[in-house]
């Protein structure tokens, strides 16, 4: 028996459902999608093909790599309406545009869980050494100061020191975290985003004995 293998299964569900539409509209009269068709990934740019057959089934040709032989692929999908439009009140989202914002959310949670990790190494290191550090090797964490989402720094200060992580492209937010020792000698810390999509960082979060705020055009993470 072939199988299909696993890594293809939702990238052939995801195509299989735009040919769901055009299965539908081949059995029309009045249209006629029969034909091979090619859906292309606007994330990745692989491609897919499939055939809308006279027989009003769907085909999925394995591409080459995929099995060691020639394969089509029946998928099991069947009309259970008569609609032809989207209903009403449904938002309509392109799939390039979705995939973007994906990405865009993947690399801002790196931003924010690479300067937090960056923080709590601050505060941990400042516990052994009674002083912060601007070296990412004294921290002991696998934490590139660079890579294609974002640049990470650390600049140190009297009593403090201030992480940015800048994001590399205009599709994702850039974020300051300020690790500072308060009156009663004890770590604190508090992390700041920009309310837009950013490449910069915020500025370095105001210190008063209220506590720490975060600059203009920025807020705190919570």
């Amino acid at each position: 028996m072939n199988l299909m293998p696993s890594n293809a299964v939702k990238w052939v569900l995801l195509s299989s459902l735009c040919l769901s539409a055009l299965s539908a509209c081949s059995r029309s009269a009045e249209t006629n999608w029969q034909g091979t068709w090619e859906f292309v990934n606007p994330d990745t740019g692989e491609s897919v093909q499939f055939i809308l057959s006279d027989d009003e089934k769907v085909y999925f040709i394995a591409p080459e790599g995929l099995s060691p032989e020639k394969i089509a692929y029946e998928i099991p999908i069947e009309r259970v309406s008569e609609a032809t439009a989207v209903p009403e009140d449904t938002k309509i989202v392109s799939l390039a545009e979705e995939l973007e914002n994906n990405a865009a959310r993947a690399a801002a949670s790196e931003g924010i869980l690479s300067v937090s990790a960056l923080m709590s190494g601050q505060q941990a290191y400042y516990a052994e050494n009674e002083a912060f550090t601007d070296s990412f090797e004294d921290l002991g964490l696998s934490i590139s100061p660079d890579n294609e989402n974002y640049a990470y720094e650390m600049v140190l200060a009297d009593n403090n020191v201030m992480i940015t992580g800048s994001a590399q492209g205009d599709e994702a937010k850039s974020f300051t975290g300020l690790v500072y020792i308060d009156d009663e000698g004890i770590t604190q810390g508090i992390l700041c985003e920009t309310e837009e999509n950013s490449t910069t960082a915020p500025e370095i979060p105001a210190v008063t004995a209220d506590g720490a705020s975060c600059a203009a055009g920025s807020v705190s993470v919570q």
